[in-house]
């Protein structure tokens, strides 16, 4: 699962508070011409991965997107698991560690999710991510 969120617009959901309209979301999105393909400077987009344990599909995923997206920043975050710095320095990412663990689907262990807890895990990789000067979030979901 992997999206794509305008920093700026995370930024507006979150100064907003956790409740989010979401009525009339596609009237603001312009597809055409998407077929054509979309372009990006270097560091635009940022990515986020959470994750509660390094594995070789993270590590898999962390070289796609480094083959596509050389100098991108990349947002490691431990989802309450170990402390990734040291794998996260080999594979040249951020690594960033939230004290406990929840699962982004509330039907699945540990059942604590939390549409608040959700957003301030990705409201503090996209305060990082523009602190990289990226534009966009994508969210790599593993």
């Amino acid at each position: 699962v992997v999206s794509v969120a305008s920093i700026a617009s995370v930024s507006l959901v979150l100064s907003r508070g956790v409740g989010v309209d979401l009525q009339g979301l596609e009237e603001g999105v312009d597809l055409e011409g998407l077929e054509e393909g979309v372009s990006f400077g270097p560091r635009e987009l940022a990515f986020y991965l959470q994750t509660n344990m390094v594995s070789e599909r993270l590590r898999n995923s962390i070289r796609s997107i480094r083959r596509f997206c050389p100098e991108a920043p990349v947002y490691l975050l431990s989802d309450g698991g170990p402390d990734f710095s040291e794998e996260a320095a080999k594979l040249g990412v951020f690594a960033a560690r939230a004290p406990f663990r929840t699962h982004e689907a509330v039907y699945l262990p540990p059942y604590n999710f939390t549409c608040r807890g959700y957003l301030q895990r990705l409201a503090e990789a996209a305060k990082w991510a523009r602190e990289q000067h990226a534009s966009h979030l994508v969210h790599w979901g593993e």
